[in-house]
C-alpha cells in the first residue's frame, strides 16, 4: 500500500495541506511548530488497524483525505 496523496482542510483551523507523495521518498520540512509532527500523527491514526479516535477528536479539521494505491497480488497454483 503506497499514499498518494493526502489532503488536509483547516486543521487546528489553519493549516490547509494537499501533497502528492513520491513512492520512494517523502520529507517533511518547517520551522517547529509548523505542524510536521501533527501530519504525521494523522496519517498514522488514521491507516492503523485501530484508528486513535482520542487523538484524531482532540484535533480541529473540516476534512482529512488519503488517497492509497493498494498493491493486489494473485497467485495461481496450476
Amino acid at each position: 500500500m503506497n499514499i498518494e496523496k493526502i489532503r488536509f482542510d483547516s486543521v487546528n483551523n489553519y493549516l490547509n495541506i494537499e501533497k502528492e507523495f513520491d513512492k520512494n521518498i517523502n520529507i517533511f520540512t518547517g520551522i517547529n511548530g509548523s505542524g510536521k509532527t501533527t501530519i504525521l500523527k494523522i496519517i498514522v491514526s488514521m491507516l492503523s488497524k485501530v484508528p486513535d479516535f482520542d487523538f484524531l477528536s482532540s484535533i480541529a479539521f473540516k476534512k482529512l483525505h488519503i488517497y492509497l494505491f493498494i498493491y493486489l497480488f494473485i497467485y495461481l497454483f496450476i
